[in-house]
């Protein structure tokens, strides 16, 4: 099965026979296996479980024992496996900050903000987005500056060794943006 899945519940009385006595006779043993959990319930039916859903690995061996009332036994070896699946990045919420005008925002440790169950810390890359909200401006003396029809400056991002900084385009600039931090593991999965 694929990591997240359970395994399908195997219902004995189907896969055996005894010529000589019932089903319900027959005495059920298992035993073997490592990460993977396998039990028998009273209605002769064998569960495997995985420990937590984000467990995987390579197959397990158990070794499934009938028994009937009169000496006789047979013996059947399973095999379980639970294949990798790659879970996406989990992302905490980031807050905002608020600066007077001149002043520096605080960098951001990305890190403290990110958990993977399959990806160690350097593993994800980050990524920043500016949106502008409408009001952002730099004050200018020049009103031939504030008639042009260039984009407006907004903050900017700049992330080294997963640590975000903010910048302003200028020390006079005032207004509002939202950044949208982005983290992308190694096997493509992202999450903003």
């Amino acid at each position: 099965i694929k990591e997240g899945s359970s395994f399908a519940k195997i219902k004995l009385d189907d896969v055996v026979s005894d010529a000589d006595h019932k089903d319900k006779e027959l005495k059920w043993s298992i035993s073997g296996g490592k990460g993977l959990k396998a039990q028998l319930s009273g209605s002769r039916v064998l569960m495997v479980s995985i420990p937590n859903k984000d467990w995987n690995g390579p197959a397990e061996k158990f070794k499934l024992t009938v028994k009937d009332p009169a000496g006789g036994v047979a013996t059947q070896e399973l095999s379980f496996e639970v294949k990798s699946v790659n879970d996406k990045p989990v992302i905490k919420t980031i807050k905002g900050q608020k600066v007077k005008e001149g002043a520096s925002f605080k960098t951001i440790a990305l890190d403290s903000y990110i958990s993977d169950a399959d990806h160690s810390l350097d593993q994800i890359t980050w990524t920043a987005k500016v949106q502008p909200k409408s009001k952002s401006k730099s004050k200018s003396k020049s009103k031939k500056r504030r008639r042009s029809k260039t984009k407006t400056p907004t903050l900017s991002v700049k992330i080294d060794k997963r640590i975000a900084t903010i910048m302003t385009p200028d020390s006079n600039w005032h207004g509002a943006a939202s950044v949208i931090f982005t983290a992308k593991d190694e096997a493509g999965s992202k999450v903003s």
